[in-house]
């Protein structure tokens, strides 16, 4: 009966081996599973992110692309609104300088007149201002005094 024992024991022993093997292959697929599971809600997590990003980059990409075309439009009214203002300067110019030439033909006309007419310019004649009349009388220093 020993031996009957023995075998019994050898054989609890396998198959608590057998056992334990299991129940280490079930502790290490559940620990497999378990890893799954979260490497799943960390992707999903990550994926979701993913998509969060991508969605801001798109916006601000929209955002630029409005923000360059406000300022192209801004950018070409002010080159029209300077387009203008050089016309008119340029017509300002164009007048001023057909006047400035008036001006120096009619300066050339004066110039002759003047040396036709008697050399330099000078006046001729001088002008007749009437002169106070001589005082009479007699001042009183007083008066002479108050008034200064």
């Amino acid at each position: 009966m020993a031996t009957t024992n023995q075998s019994e024991v050898v054989i609890d022993e396998a198959r608590a081996k057998s056992k334990m093997q299991r129940e280490s292959s079930r502790d290490s697929l559940s620990s497999l599973e378990g890893r799954m599971k979260k490497m799943e809600f960390v992707m999903a997590d990550v994926q979701g992110k993913t998509e969060d990003a991508s969605k801001g980059m798109e916006e601000l990409r929209l955002d630029l692309e409005e923000l360059q075309e406000g300022m192209q439009g801004a950018l070409n009214n002010t080159v029209d609104e300077l387009t203008k203002w050089d016309e008119m300067l340029e017509a300002l110019v164009s007048a001023m300088r057909s006047e400035i030439g008036e001006l120096k033909a009619e300066l050339v006309q004066v110039r002759r007149t003047r040396v036709d007419e008697g050399g330099m310019g000078q006046l001729s004649a001088r002008l007749d201002v009437p002169r106070p009349k001589e005082f009479k009388g007699t001042r009183v220093a007083k008066d002479v005094d108050n008034f200064i």
